[in-house]
């Protein structure tokens, strides 16, 4: 399930987790920066390769976490999407 995660530290960050033991197993993390149109997504950790398996993140730096609200989580679902669409044009 695609979530809300604020760290301990003060990020916050939106991904693929799943609840396991102690923490979440997450995949596709991207971060949420503030920008002077409101919020936007950036790559978590982008010098770094996360293993398709994910990244455990456990409790003890967990703060809280929750569900996205439906915009949000559809600009989340279109960065991530594996699906290539071509842009819209006239067909000729």
């Amino acid at each position: 399930m695609i979530r809300l995660i604020r760290l301990t530290s003060g990020e916050e960050i939106i991904c693929e987790a799943k609840e396991t033991t102690g923490g979440y197993n997450c995949t596709d993390i991207s971060l949420i920066m503030p920008t002077e149109k409101g919020v936007g997504l950036m790559d978590w950790m982008p010098y770094s390769q996360i293993p398709e398996k994910g990244v455990f993140i456990g409790d003890a730096v967990i703060f809280l976490v929750t569900e996205p609200v439906e915009g949000f989580l559809q600009q989340y679902k279109s960065l991530h999407s594996k699906i290539i669409t071509p842009k819209q044009g006239l067909i000729t």
